[in-house]
């Protein structure tokens, strides 16, 4: 009997599943927890926040569109609710003492809009980072910053913007990196490391003064005053001291405003000021209590030598005052275009020159001040009259009267003790003598810096004696000469 041989058939395996790995994946989240002390922390991601904290009278809105906020179970227990449809926590006011806000890497945005607790914002790394204060719907306010606030950025660096357009009239301080009178019921706002750019909106009708000898990292600050509501308000700011690493903006906006460098010296503006007015501002620099010579340079909208920093003026710059104290000052102006005029230049004590180009754009009103003639450092006006026609002098008394030309604004003079030779020579050219008598006069004029011209400047005042005499000048005229003369004379007798 044969035996069935079975073939041995092969078994059959099941193909093993194909296993990848996943890429790594994170979720990002902020994460909101309240202490038992009701310190609210406030923790966001690697993403680009955009956070905005507002209190609303009983409880606070915390809102985030960039990423979802996470509860702890500690700020649940305390109270917090999130809408989880709109991304928003909302917690009663009373469970809250204070808020810390850091949001971590990313260019982030937080807008703090109102609060009623100390506040700390951090945007910490990144720099585009923007932190916005009393930012509204319909003209912003810190009228509703009820707490202290600090802003910084200790990861990177941050941009902070203030709008208090909408707000009453204020007087505001902002000493180094701390405001006060912006937030409410004496609360301060404090620029921490990492803001490098201040924008401030001002309160229409405001005084803002800015005195600023050192501060953590500011290098930009930009004030703009208020137009809010068709505001027409005068605003006033003061800027009183300016780090060197510090670069200053005032653009007051509204109708005719004022601003005012130097409170009584200059000697604290180290870093460079610009103003302006989209529609009208007067500047004033005030150095009258300094004691120290300037050597002022005013060039087309450029000042140079009156602080150790540059100030600049440019459009809707309408009227400049220069105020200098008892030092020998030089000052020399220069006006050919621009939205600028009328020029007050005033001299202290010392023995000042005054170096004026005629400008077809601006009036020139020159004030010498002491020391009262005859003296050895008297007050000079020094004119440039290249280009200007018909020039013509009316004096007033011995050492005031006006320029007036045919193509250039009128220059006005009071307290000049004396002009150069060269304007001297104008000066009798100006006053409309006969020809016989004016040759007379410029011959003795005609100075060569020796001992010579003692004899010369002599007879020049005799001739000017006779002319007063005869009724060809008034004694004003004849006062004003014989000043300008003896100030030649003494200069020569040195």
């Amino acid at each position: 009997m044969r035996t069935k041989s079975h073939a041995k058939r092969p078994v059959l395996r099941a193909a093993a599943p194909l296993i990848q790995s996943l890429e790594p994946r994170q979720l990002f989240a902020a994460i909101l927890d309240i202490g038992p002390d009701g310190a609210l922390t406030y923790t966001g991601s690697g993403v680009d926040n955009n956070l905005k904290v507002s209190a609303f009278v009983t409880s606070y809105s915390i809102s985030e569109t960039a990423e979802p906020i996470t509860l702890t179970q500690r700020a649940i227990d305390a109270g917090a609710f999130l809408h989880a449809d709109l991304n928003v926590v909302t917690i009663s006011v009373d469970k809250v003492s204070s808020l810390l806000i850091n949001t971590a890497l990313g260019d982030d945005t937080v807008n703090v809009n109102s609060i009623e607790d100390a506040t700390t914002v951090n945007t910490s790394v990144g720099n585009g980072d923007v932190i916005l204060v009393g930012h509204g719907p319909s003209g912003g306010s810190t009228n509703a910053i009820d707490g202290d606030l600090t802003l910084m950025d200790t990861g990177g660096s941050a941009l902070v913007d203030i709008d208090d357009i909408s707000s009453p009239p204020k007087i505001v301080h902002l000493d180094d990196n701390v405001f006060s009178g912006l937030a409410i019921n004496g609360h301060t706002i404090t620029l921490g490391s990492g803001i490098t750019t201040l924008t401030w909106y001002a309160a229409y009708a405001s005084t803002s003064n800015i005195n600023i000898t050192s501060t953590p990292s500011l290098q930009t600050l930009n004030l703009f005053g208020s137009t809010f509501d068709a505001s027409h308000s005068k605003d006033t700011v003061n800027v009183l001291a300016t780090p060197a690493s510090l670069t200053t903006n005032i653009d007051t906006l509204g109708d005719v405003d004022y601003v005012t460098i130097g409170d009584g010296t200059t000697a604290n503006i180290l870093g460079t000021v610009n103003v302006s007015d989209t529609s009208a501002v007067n500047l004033f620099i005030n150095d009258q209590a300094s004691g120290v010579a300037r050597n002022v340079v005013i060039d087309n909208g450029s000042i140079t030598g009156v602080a150790p920093a540059a100030i600049n003026y440019g459009a809707g710059v309408i009227a400049l005052a220069v105020d200098l104290s008892s030092g020998a000052d030089t000052v020399s102006f220069k006006q050919t275009s621009g939205d600028l005029k009328s020029v007050l230049l005033t001299g202290g004590a010392g023995g000042d020159t005054f170096k004026v180009t005629p400008s077809s754009v601006t009036t020139v009103t020159v004030i010498g001040g002491d020391p009262i003639t005859p003296t050895t450092t008297p007050d000079i006006l020094v004119l440039d009259l290249a280009g200007a026609t018909g020039a013509k002098l009316t004096v007033a008394t011995a050492d005031s009267g006006a320029w007036t030309f045919a193509d250039r604004k009128t220059i006005t003079f009071a307290g000049i003790d004396g002009y150069d030779a060269a304007n001297v020579r104008e000066m009798v050219k100006a006053l409309g003598l006969s020809s016989g008598h004016q040759t007379a006069l410029l011959a003795k004029l005609n100075l060569k810096g020796t001992a010579e011209d003692v004899g010369k400047l002599s007879a020049f005042i005799s001739l000017v004696d006779n002319l007063l005499k005869g009724g060809q000048i008034s004694a004003a005229e004849a006062e004003a000469l014989t000043q300008a003369a003896n100030v030649l004379l003494l200069a020569v007798q040195q």
